[in-house]
């Protein structure tokens, strides 16, 4: 076996960002359900949900059915770099459109203020709003709550490496998302590294 045996690192963020891979559920609850929970609490939810436990991969699946549905989506990714909502975001909600639904990844990243601005705003004025957060916000209904749990991510990973020479046990993917608090992106990048690791030590044991 030579290291290109070994192909890419399945474990790169192309292959597990938002996006890349559906959300999956660990119930009978499916993405029509949630679109169904969307239209009952009148186009506006948020998901809720900690750290690496999927919201972005649930939003944007949703974000997809959306499409499909014929609804245009405009939507805003705020992080630990940006974490302000454009002012067009702001007044594209003032708008009577119904067709249109607003999407915010990142709630918790807004300041207080921002926070009261958009609380202010008739979310219901367009076709729906939809925003992610790590903590409960009181003024909109929940339509899914994120959970990380082992077997989904066990799936994953299998799924990941299925058609690659990297071998990891249960028993290590299991430690990796304990080390990780359930953490699916921290365990992605420490595998990813696991990985790189693995091709390292070949290449030293087979210099000798």
């Amino acid at each position: 076996m030579t290291v290109k045996d070994f192909g890419s690192n399945p474990f790169s963020v192309c292959n597990w960002q938002a996006g890349s891979i559906e959300y999956i559920f660990d119930s009978e609850v499916n993405i029509g359900e949630i679109f169904a929970r969307l239209t009952a609490a009148g186009g506006v939810g948020q998901i809720v949900g900690k750290h690496g436990s999927g919201k972005s991969t649930l939003l944007e699946s949703l974000e997809r059915h959306l499409t499909k549905s014929g609804l245009n989506v405009q939507k805003i990714l705020l992080n630990s770099t940006k974490k302000s909502l454009p002012q067009n975001f702001l007044l594209s909600l003032q708008k009577k459109d119904t067709n249109t639904v607003h999407i915010l990844d990142g709630y918790e990243q807004l300041s207080l203020l921002s926070k009261i601005k958009l609380r202010m705003k008739n979310l219901h004025n367009t076709g729906g709003f939809i925003f992610t957060t790590h903590k409960l916000a009181a003024f909109v209904p929940i339509i899914h709550k994120t959970i990380a749990r082992y077997e989904i991510f066990q799936h994953l990973v299998r799924n990941m490496i299925k058609n690659n020479n990297f071998k990891i046990n249960d028993k290590q993917i299991e430690q990796i998302f304990k080390e990780t608090n359930g953490n699916f992106r921290d365990g992605f990048f420490k595998l990813y590294d696991l990985f790189e690791e693995s091709i390292a030590d070949f290449l030293g044991n087979s210099s000798h």
